[in-house]
């Protein structure tokens, strides 16, 4: 079996869609009222939906992403700490080198190299 698709709930669904266009080459595929459907590399398909201002995103709900090489994780922190996203330090722990940005909508994303060697 195949992951296929998975549902984020969002604070606010175009800030992050467009976060996610921009910073993690999705492409949006479709929506229904304020729900978002984007589309990413290898067909796994992102779906945003919308939850109340006064919700709360539990802090260990996040998306991530694997790259192959240390250099591309520090090159992602560096722009996104430059276009002024809150990014955590990176870091080495369970294998993985990465860090976390905090993104529109609170939407939290993983970005990690898995270690070699």
């Amino acid at each position: 079996m195949q992951l296929n698709h998975v549902n984020v709930p969002v604070t606010d669904t175009g800030a992050a869609s467009a976060f996610l266009e921009e910073y993690f080459d999705f492409r949006h595929v479709g929506g229904e009222g304020n729900v978002v459907a984007l589309a990413g590399e290898g067909g796994v398909v992102l779906g945003l939906t919308p939850i109340g201002p006064d919700a709360t995103v539990p802090r260990n709900l996040h998306v991530g992403f694997f790259v192959d090489d240390r250099a591309t994780v520090d090159d992602l922190h560096h722009r996104l700490e430059a276009d002024g996203f809150d990014v955590g330090s990176v870091s080495t722990r369970h294998h993985v080198y990465d860090f976390y940005v905090e993104g529109p909508g609170d939407l939290r994303i993983e970005i990690g190299a898995p270690l070699r060697g």
